[in-house]
């Protein structure tokens, strides 16, 4: 598994995406494919995935890590 790192957000700048697309998602009903964030587009696909790995992390610990990666991946 090829993990190339896109863009990596600190916990304020992860807030702020988080609320873009809950944002997106409410004014549209859904999530969109894409999204554009600090001058980098990061697919649906990527984010889920990223979304999944910080709740494992938040589970896990107790706490938001202190970078989170948003790894660029392929769709499969």
């Amino acid at each position: 598994m090829d993990q190339e790192v896109k863009i990596e957000l600190n916990q304020t700048e992860y807030s702020e995406f988080i609320k873009i697309l809950l944002d997106e998602n409410k004014r549209n009903k859904k999530l969109p494919d894409k999204i554009t964030f600090n001058e980098c587009t990061i697919y649906k696909h990527e984010y889920i995935e990223t979304i999944e790995r910080v709740n494992k992390y938040v589970l896990k610990n107790s706490r938001y890590p202190h970078h989170i990666p948003i790894f660029s991946r392929k769709y499969m």
